[in-house]
């Protein structure tokens, strides 16, 4: 029996999903990008760009949050509690990686304050 090859061929049955997990772990993918027509924002109000960003992490394919897009959406509307949010747009993207991936919500648009909506 020759131990310097069977051990050699431990370390690369070892080796390989570490190593396939380290390639795996740099791809990103970008699902959807959601947004409304451009507005012109109006002359005479306060405005401000506000964003938010949430993630959920996936190991397994065991989902312990299902709500984290409902709940995303509500802690940005959280950044503009005394106004309107105009031009609200929505990034998905997913960083994978070896036996589990992360979800991204990324929230953008502009708070208006002094401004109705007619």
């Amino acid at each position: 029996m020759n131990l310097p090859r069977i051990m050699f061929g431990a370390c690369l049955l070892l080796a390989g999903p570490a190593l396939s997990g380290c390639a795996i772990g740099l791809v990103k993918s970008l699902h959807n990008v959601s947004y409304l027509e451009q507005a012109p924002i109006p002359a005479n109000t306060n405005s401000k760009p506000i964003e938010r960003d949430v993630t959920r992490n996936v190991l397994l394919g065991f989902l312990n949050n299902t709500d984290f897009v409902d709940n995303g959406w509500k802690s940005f509307q959280k950044l503009c509690p005394n106004g309107t949010i105009m031009n609200p747009m929505v990034r998905h993207s997913t960083d994978l990686g070896f036996l589990a991936y992360k979800e991204q919500l990324h929230f953008s648009g502009t708070c208006v304050s002094n401004f109705e909506i007619e």
